[in-house]
């Protein structure tokens, strides 16, 4: 009995010093991290993750809209930020108490199936594991997902009564929970059912064991479901972004590995495109379920029509899952890994786990029923995915089940290297074969090098006004591929900035000769004509970039001012021709609250004042984008846009208290002038139309309030000469 005592106490103390260890590696690579510029550099799944949560510790819980992503982790991430601010810091220690919970539950899952010795050696894989570092700490979801998927496997596996239904319960309950982190986790439903089915012999049983399993599960989808159709009367069962990405991976120009569209969307393809082009096409306004809907159905025709296409790219991303390769869309990580010791690893680090997983596989597939389990989890997950497409961080949920094979595998390999050292060299041999599917990507075409990731790094310092940074960035992008799409449209735009047109309309002009169906360097162009009084040319070209985008809201803003300026120009007392086609304009684009209040801005100019009026007054009264299905909630600016859209309504609702004071109207001037004066605090004029409206009513006491607080937040205006 002491002697047991003993074992025990041994293996808590060595788990205990795995743990610090893991703690050790990690808090050395965050101290590091946090030095690099990549540090408050954010990618665009970050970015959305950051700012979804930022909005929900806001007070926002309820939301505005389908979510488009499962919204379990923004949850969990704004929950933190309630607690401990919205900082970096916040994101990535969260990411790290997660994995070091993933590590305990691995050890406990692994014990489960083998022994201490299996779980101590499993975990402390993990603890090392490139992939597992850098993950948990970037803002993805993948490592929550992770966690409460080795939960429900735990607490199936712990079921040592077949018929315990605590054990059942929990792991439908964490089953439940990473499907709202990832849908994915679906595909192990039947794969769950058709285990227990196995596991009970008798059917009242059976019935019994699947109910209490499903339950949770249902319970958990269900409540996504029903807030889904109390918000937005979509009947989506958790989130609307599996259409999409479905397409992703199945498309003309697909290779398998990047979430690219066909041009002219491309790598930056946003929401409100391929809702437009769904929208279009159907002929009426569709819910994100039934964008969702459109794309999966157009995905379903592709495949039926390409069926050899289809199977081909389906085969390569399937043994993607296997590579040993680092594939991000986002950020360049064999660049990123090169700068950390503890990551350089990762180059080996996933074929030798590779390898020992499958020793433990052909070792103890046939006896060892956990381990035809884990197997089988493996495959059917990596068959799943490949439906879509593949990503170094897809695969992160299965590298648990990899540690516990794997650590299985190399204690059979030095126990039988003592004892047996030919079957040991055998099996090795065998397992070494097998191997060679980690390279198989590479034989049928791994993914080409792409500059993508520093195109990234490029918009990330051109948003923090380091121009030379950004340019230094994009010049190493032009020697992998010069005619990447948007390449030479962000060089063109840090010229622009820095008031170098020529330069600028260079580079507009390669990005149209490479890449012509897309909008964004004629619209450019436009605004460079328009600010240097070329209306004519500015038209020209804000027509053309409207003619491939007609939802562009800064396209149509150019289009509207340089018509404006050429109809004051040419007879500024007819502004008939004016008027109908800005109705048109705003006609197709009724949900852009930039457009209407720049419209009400130049009909000002052009003296149609009751047109003005009820322009502005629609243009304010346009709810702002719900943050679910918001494309710049996917970048770093996303709160200075807010805060634009903010000053935007602020000067339409002084303008509107302008317009209402002219009519007579004091009652709206003084609320029109008010809501500016809380939105905006800067605007003078609109203190100066609140007193001349409160002074019009016979109201001074409020009028000279306000005279009083206009001078004190601005001792030099007019008022104090």
């Amino acid at each position: 009995m002491e002697i047991i005592n003993k074992i025990k106490k041994s293996d808590k103390i060595l788990i205990f010093a795995v743990i610090i260890l893991a703690i050790i590696i990690r808090c050395t690579y965050l101290y590091s991290y946090q030095s690099l510029p990549e540090w408050e550099h954010f990618t665009v799944d970050n970015n959305y993750h950051h700012n979804w949560a930022k909005n929900i510790a806001e007070g926002n819980l309820g939301g505005d809209t389908t979510y488009f992503r499962a919204p379990l982790y923004p949850f969990l991430l704004a929950f933190s930020y309630k607690l401990f601010g919205p900082s970096i810091w916040t994101g990535k220690i969260l990411g790290m108490v997660i994995g070091l919970l993933t590590l305990i539950m691995l050890y406990k899952l692994t014990g489960k199936i083998f022994d201490k010795r299996t779980a101590l050696v499993a975990s402390f894989l993990y603890s090392l594991y490139p992939a597992t570092i850098y993950f948990e700490s970037e803002l993805l979801l993948d490592s929550l997902f992770s966690f409460l998927l080795l939960l429900a496997i735990y607490f199936y596996v712990s079921n040592k009564e077949k018929k315990e239904t605590s054990s059942f319960l929990l792991s439908g309950l964490f089953l439940g929970l990473a499907a709202i982190t990832r849908p994915t986790a679906l595909i192990f439903l039947p794969f769950a059912i058709i285990l227990i089915h196995r596991r009970i012999p008798e059917i009242k049983s059976k019935i019994k064991a699947v109910s209490i399993f499903l339950s949770p599960v249902i319970i958990i989808i269900g409540m996504i479901l029903l807030r889904n159709i109390a918000v937005a009367s979509d009947p989506v069962l958790i989130s609307s972004q599996g259409g999409i990405n479905f397409y992703i991976g199945n498309n003309d120009l697909s290779d398998g590995t990047s979430a690219v569209l066909p041009e002219p969307l491309g790598h930056n393809w946003r929401i409100k495109e391929i809702s437009h082009i769904a929208e279009t096409e159907e002929g009426r306004h569709l819910k994100p379920g039934e964008i969702s809907s459109f794309w999966t159905a157009r995905t379903i025709d592709w495949i039926f029509d390409n069926k050899l296409k289809f199977t081909k790219l389906y085969i390569s991303k399937f043994f993607y899952n296997f590579s040993p390769g680092l594939i991000s869309n986002n950020r360049n990580l064999p660049e990123f890994f090169s700068k950390f010791i503890i990551l350089k690893p990762y180059v080996f680090a996933f074929p030798l786990l590779f390898l020992f997983a499958v020793i433990s596989i052909i070792t103890g597939f046939k006896n060892n029923k956990q381990v035809r389990v884990l197997f089988w989890l493996i495959i059917i997950y990596s068959l799943f995915v490949s439906l879509f497409f593949y990503n170094s961080r897809f695969r992160l949920p299965l590298l648990p089940y990899y540690f516990i094979l794997s650590s299985a595998g190399i204690l059979y390999f030095l126990d039988k290297l003592k004892s047996e050292k030919k079957k040991a060299v055998t099996v090795f041999l065998i397992a070494g074969a097998a191997c060679l599917l980690t390279f198989v990507p590479r034989l049928v075409g791994e993914k080409n090098i792409s500059p993508s990731g520093l195109i990234s790094s490029g918009l990330f310092y051109n948003s923090q006004g380091k121009y030379d940074e950004a340019l230094q960035k994009y010049r190493m992008a032009l020697k992998i591929d010069s005619t990447f799409p948007e390449l030479n449209l962000n060089i063109g735009s840090i010229f622009f900035v820095n008031s170098l047109e020529d330069s600028a309309l260079y580079y507009f002009n390669r990005e149209i000769k490479f890449n012509p169906a897309r909008h964004k360097s004629y619209s450019n162009i436009a605004s460079i004509k328009l600010l240097s009084d070329q209306y004519d040319s500015a038209l020209y070209y804000a027509k053309k970039a409207v003619s491939l985008r007609s939802y562009d809201v800064n396209s149509n803003l150019i289009f509207l001012r340089a018509l404006s300026e050429i109809q004051l120009l040419s007879n500024p007392n007819d502004n008939q021709f004016f008027v109908g086609i800005l109705d048109s304009v705003l006609d197709k684009n009724r949900s852009s609250a930039a457009i209407y209040l720049e419209a009400g801005n130049l009909l000002l100019k052009h003296k149609e004042l009751k047109k003005a009026d009820s322009v502005l007054t629609l243009g304010i009264a346009i709810p702002k984008t719900p943050i679910e299905i918001d494309d710049n909630a996917f970048g770093s600016n996303y709160e200075k846009n807010l805060m634009l859209q903010k000053l935007q309504i602020a000067f339409a609702c002084y303008q509107l208290g302008y317009l209402n004071g002219i009519k007579g109207d004091y009652e709206s001037s003084i609320e029109y002038n008010s809501l500016a004066i809380s939105l905006d605090s800067s605007l003078t004029d609109a203190y100066l139309n609140l007193i001349n409206a409160y002074r019009m009513l016979n109201r001074a006491p409020e009028a000279s309030q306000v005279y009083d607080l206009l001078n004190q937040k601005f001792q030099n205006n007019i008022l104090n000469k």
